[in-house]
């Protein structure tokens, strides 16, 4: 089930302890993130640590940005729905990196607060949180991993898990998923189907190397041809940029109609060494609620149609119509009425046959019956011929 993805800029949150600094780059979603950098020198910690309080709704959170450097604490306090604090790390092996630097355990669908205190230098990019039955996703934008089984691959994919390079600090980052879906070659197919009013597709653009690649976005039908050209006087290549994630490679014009929608990208071409990786899609649904999404079984699709059609309680809305209250209540009486007539009927058979003493009413009798149908079987069969020694002794 796709997540729920969270913009800082956007999501209900509070940054304090000390002057946050927004970061402006195109590497960030959504172009920005915002970072605790007053908590840290070059010599270590300032002594003053950020504070992040997030309010969210579903089951579980994730942050992604960067860890802070190695010089500077790693560890960090965290506190769910007021509860006591408990201490963890950034998980990172290596800092600094772009990475998913916390995620909370599994909690009670509903509304919840989180507070991470003692951030020293790291940054906070997006978050993304897994939504519950209750949770609307009215205007709520989902993000799905190129992993996901609703996206279909057609033709040479291989998909590449680990950290890139980026040329740009932090230096190491990891793709939301920890992998990308990277075409190696011509004819390469990516679908996806959606229900809402946008999507974006988001990439790992290499500028390492020279060349072009053609790339065609087709979207219910209609063809978004796209060249990418990395030249000596790209921006990217001129200040050594090697790749950079969170690239948006398609997004769709204007809002479209509330439904159902298709989306397929396919490689026309590719110069010796590029590529066109995936990394994740962000659509904005249609539906409101968690348990409309429509699925493949037909319990699920009734409800949604009944619920988008305002049908009330007093039928169910299905293929062939809807069935009326009466009629089904009408069938239930016939059908009882039917069970006791033929119950009466059989009652009546049975004490006749009794009467006329005509009826096997025991089981010896049923067995004397079976025992005299065996001995005249048994009758009616050829004998053996007779062996050498009985026609001696006969002699």
């Amino acid at each position: 089930m796709p997540s729920i993805i969270l913009d800082q800029s956007q999501a209900q949150l509070v940054a304090d302890g000390g002057n946050w600094t927004t970061l402006s780059m195109e590497r960030y979603y959504g172009g920005s993130a915002i970072s605790s950098s007053f908590a840290c020198t070059d010599f270590g910690d300032t002594g003053q640590y950020g504070r992040l309080s997030i309010t969210f709704q579903g089951t579980q959170i994730s942050l992604f940005g960067s860890s802070p450097p190695a010089r500077a604490s790693q560890n960090i306090s965290v506190s769910i729905d007021g509860r006591a604090p408990y201490t963890t790390t950034y998980g990172d092996r290596f800092p600094p990196s772009v990475l998913q630097w916390y995620q909370s355990p599994f909690l009670p669908d509903g509304t919840h607060t989180l507070v991470i205190s003692h951030i020293a230098g790291a940054s906070l990019d997006y978050m993304v949180t897994t939504p519950g039955p209750s949770t609307p996703l009215d205007g709520q934008q989902r993000i799905v991993d190129d992993g996901d089984a609703s996206i279909t691959y057609i033709g040479p994919w291989l998909r590449q898990a680990g950290q890139y390079e980026t040329g740009e600090q932090p230096y190491v980052t990891l793709p939301y998923g920890g992998a990308v879906h990277q075409a190696q070659g011509e004819g390469a197919i990516a679908l996806f189907q959606f229900t809402g009013t946008s999507v974006t597709l988001y990439g790992l653009m290499d500028y390492s190397h020279l060349g072009l690649m053609q790339v065609v976005y087709t979207l219910d039908g209609v063809a978004y041809p796209q060249t990418y050209n990395v030249s000596l006087q790209s921006p990217q290549y001129r200040a050594a940029v090697i790749q950079r994630g969170n690239t948006v490679l398609f997004t769709s014009p204007g809002n479209l109609t509330a439904g159902r929608h298709t989306l397929q990208v396919e490689v026309l071409s590719l110069a010796v060494q590029m590529s066109l990786m995936l990394d994740y899609i962000v659509y904005t649904p249609s539906i409101d609620e968690l348990d409309a999404v429509p699925t493949a079984t037909t319990t699920t699709s009734t409800t949604l149609q009944a619920k988008q059609t305002g049908s009330n309680s007093g039928s169910v809305s299905r293929s062939g119509g809807d069935v009326p209250t009466g009629v089904v209540a009408g069938a239930t009486v016939a059908v009882l009425v039917l069970g006791v007539l033929m119950f009466v009927c059989v009652r009546w058979w049975r004490r006749r046959q009794l009467s006329d003493g005509s009826s096997v009413s025991s089981w010896e009798s049923v067995k004397k019956r079976d025992t005299d149908a065996d001995r005249l079987r048994t009758a009616d069969l050829p004998r053996a011929a007779p062996s050498m020694a009985e026609v001696r002794a006969h002699v």
